[in-house]
């Protein structure tokens, strides 16, 4: 028997798979989707089988699989799912087939001994040496016919070098392959005692329980006081001996449904009718309209049907509040969460409990997509306009796309949740249902437009007063700035000269906490200046305001407050993330100061005043998404205020008070937003009238960007022949130490489209890097 093996590698070249033989040892345990180590060259790889067949194409000696890495086999469906991302996607094989397999970018091969069939045979037989055997034989009894040949794969134990290699000479023993986890270094967060109850563990584990006790322990110091591996601490974390601290899988009680609205019916309805035919459901509803119930509903019909669901959120920070009513809804279902800030063990552990079917609920960002679910049936994509759904790097794919194909490969229902959905889903989704109200009958505070022509600082008076008043009240405030640090750039006023990055065409900028100047792009930086480099003067301004000056200014304006600050300097950590939401969350007055995270699916009843600091600097942004980002923006974080029993504010300052997202957004007229917003795009041909290509061409080199650029875009108008615009080369700029260009193209046969890209890429790609610049399409990018 042959496999077709495609080695996990990412080079474009490298596109079909190789033939590879299957030793008979191996013959019960390979199958479709099985990952293999194998001999490519000079180097050991991992791979997946694509294909077994009775016999290959190819003539000529074949290499045999050196070993089947002990993993679950990729379902054939996310096999499936890995070529569509390649081909629409524009990616390698072997990057997409990376996203269906398990985390492997943190594991490696590890080479070990096991025994052969013959081996074992002459074990049992009591030939003499076969004795030396039992050092690379489980300990658990063998099979009949001695079917541990190739499960068994025991570690050298006692058996010297020379005794193996004659074993391995003889035939009896044979080279194996683990995967084991490299750059093993803990993650930054802290862990406490969970609610499992501990069965069967190891002294080390049993050393960690006993260490962390009553306390937090953050997990470096608990892995140096009692020496517990990442695999031994991933199994605690999965049989909730351990848990890490405010991911709010604690729950006090189960938690009980409450009734359901008419409106909410009406959707439960509609996704149960889509659930067994892939088909798609816009949830569109109002701030705090019940939304997450009527996940909840669909998810506890479809686990009762003996399938699975899979719940996707924009960010890592919503992973906790979210598996925590999970937890609370359904108390004997295990749920495995995936995110990038699990360490490697604990990504495996998560992977093989949905492989393996112990978890049939699975919460997680973008990537958990594709999570090997079994039977799936529901896929729920909370939060659906954020952009943080499409990833920037190599595969580009969209999580809302590869949702929608996934659903449609297993006939699972798709649920596109939002009070903002984005403009494809609003124009391009079937069955729409909308929520028009909170679940307490009301709606959400109208935004109140402050208009701050001739308004001086950061705060308004109307803002300031009513954010005393707030305070005094007992009640909680949020801030919205959509920038952080403390100023935008620093300046010298007596010469001009202005801090900017080495490697980037932007300004620095200030932060004040660690007085360091930063850029935003490739997060360079230095300390902050006393005086001009150019002119030796100590009078440098500052210019702009973000975060930190915010901060400042709130201490001014309510002394002693609590207030508290996050931003993605705050967010970098989980630990830090989830410490000042808890404290934001824990009862009395209290101010937070935040950008977009603040923004997005957080419920705190006691917020009683949102105030969004400046509208103004989304709306001007130069993207076409600009005004529906702001139009989403303020729905979205106005929807923080007033959701318990008190009544909310919002209120939002800009200089531009008539602007059409702002005017629409304080007015309440979402459909008419909508339906304008759908008219400017098919008049300038954007999406979802087309699709977006973005190709960028980049080099250390100004002369060969600049010259590349100009290339492809000549070559791109000679080869697109089916109505594409090609739009560029745009401005040079410089990012990352590299000088870059840019050409959009916007298609309406995108089918057509891809594979004169896919051909312009195999041809010049490599050429391209041979001459020390890069090219880059990304098809659907989310920011221009």
């Amino acid at each position: 028997m042959y496999a077709a093996v495609f080695p996990l590698l990412s080079a474009r070249a490298l596109e079909e798979p190789f033939d590879y033989l299957v030793p008979d040892e191996f013959a019960h345990a390979v199958s479709r989707g099985s990952v293999v180590a194998v001999r490519l060259g000079a180097q050991t790889v991992l791979g997946v089988v694509l294909a077994l067949s009775p016999a290959s194409a190819h003539t000529g000696r074949h290499l045999s699989l050196l070993s089947v890495i002990d993993v679950p086999a990729v379902p054939g469906e996310l096999l499936d799912l890995a070529f569509q991302v390649r081909d629409h996607y524009l990616s390698t094989l072997g990057a997409a087939l990376s996203l269906a397999l398990p985390p492997t970018g943190s594991l490696r091969l590890r080479r070990a001994l096991r025994p052969t069939a013959a081996g074992l045979a002459a074990l049992t037989a009591g030939e003499r040496g076969a004795e030396a055997l039992e050092d690379y034989v489980d300990t658990a009894p063998r099979g009949r016919g001695g079917d541990k040949a190739a499960g068994g794969q025991g570690a050298v134990r006692a058996t010297s070098r020379a005794t193996a290699e004659r074993l391995r000479r003889r035939g009896w023993l044979a080279a194996s392959y683990r995967l084991h986890v490299v750059r093993d270094r803990p993650v930054a967060r802290l862990l406490e005692v969970g609610e499992g109850q501990p069965s069967k563990v190891g002294a080390r584990q049993r050393a960690a329980l006993d260490y962390v006790g009553r306390r937090k322990v953050d997990e470096a110091t608990l892995r140096r006081h009692t020496g517990l591996s990442a695999a031994g601490l991933a199994r605690l974390l999965t049989d909730d001996l351990l848990r890490v601290a405010g991911d709010g899988r604690r729950h006090a009680a189960v938690e009980s449904a409450p009734t359901l609205l008419a409106e909410q019916e009406a959707a439960l309805s509609e996704i149960l009718a889509a659930s067994g035919r892939g088909e798609s459901v816009l949830l569109h509803g109002v701030t705090g309209s019940g939304k997450t119930e009527v996940y909840l509903r669909a998810a506890e019909a479809v686990l009762r049907s003996g399938h699975g669901v899979l719940v996707l959120v924009p960010e890592i920070g919503l992973t906790g509040q979210t598996v925590s009513r999970l937890a609370r809804r359904f108390p004997n279902e295990r749920i495995a969460v995936f995110h990038s800030s699990l360490a490697p063990g604990e990504r495996l552990a998560a992977w093989r409990d949905a492989a393996e079917g112990r978890a049939r609920l699975v919460l997680g960002a973008r990537s958990a997509v594709f999570a090997p679910i079994r039977d799936l049936g529901l896929i729920v994509v909370d939060e659906e306009h954020d952009s943080s759904y499409k990833q920037d790097n190599e595969p580009r794919y969209d999580a809302r796309t590869v949702a929608a194909w996934r659903a449609r490969l297993s006939g699972a229902a798709l649920v596109l949740g939002s009070a903002t959905p984005s403009v494809e889903a609003f124009a391009g989704t079937a069955r729409h249902v909308d929520l028009s109200r909170r679940v307490d009958g009301s709606l959400p505070p109208r935004l109140e437009i402050v208009d701050l022509r001739d308004v001086h600082g950061l705060l308004s008076p109307q803002l300031s007063r009513a954010m005393t008043q707030a305070v005094e009240a007992g009640e909680k405030v949020i801030l919205f700035l959509n920038r952080r640090g403390y100023a935008s750039l620093l300046a010298c006023n007596h010469c001009g000269h202005t801090w900017t990055c080495p490697r980037c065409d932007v300004a620095l900028a200030y932060f004040a906490r660690g007085q360091r100047l930063r850029c935003r792009v490739c997060d360079y930086h230095e300390p902050a200046p006393g005086v001009c480099p150019a002119c030796q003067s100590a009078e440098l301004a500052r210019f702009g305001y973000g975060t930190e000056a915010l901060e400042r200014e709130v201490s001014g304006l309510l002394p002693g407050i609590e207030l508290l600050r996050l931003d993605s300097d705050v967010a970098s950590s989980l630990a830090r993330l989830s410490a000042v939401l808890e404290r934001f969350g824990a009862p009395g007055a209290k101010v937070l100061v935040g950008t977009q995270i603040i923004a997005k699916g957080h419920h705190f009843p006691e917020v009683t005043l949102v105030g969004v600091v400046n509208a103004d600097l989304t709306l001007h942004f130069p993207d076409f998404r600009a005004e529906e980002r702001t139009f989403a923006m303020l729905v979205q974080v106005g929807g923080r205020s007033g959701r318990g029993e008190r009544p909310g504010r919002v209120l939002v300052q800009t200089l531009d008070p008539e602007a059409r997202p702002i005017a629409l957004a304080a007015s309440g007229e979402h459909e008419k937003f909508y339906r304008d917003e759908l008219a400017r795009r098919a008049a300038l041909d954007y999406p979802p009238a087309s699709t977006l290509l973005a190709v960028e061409v980049s080099s250390p080199s100004v002369d060969k960007a600049t010259a590349g650029g100009a290339f492809v875009g000549e070559r791109l108008r000679r080869a697109l022949s089916h109505g594409e615009s090609v739009i560029g080369p745009g401005s040079l700029s410089r990012e990352r130490s590299r000088y870059v260009v840019r050409i959009v193209i916007k298609s309406a046969a995108i089918e057509a489209t891809l594979p004169v890209m896919r051909e312009l890429l195999a041809r010049y790609g490599e050429r391209f890097a041979q001459r020390g610049a890069r090219l880059v399409v990304d098809v659907e990018p989310q920011w221009l």
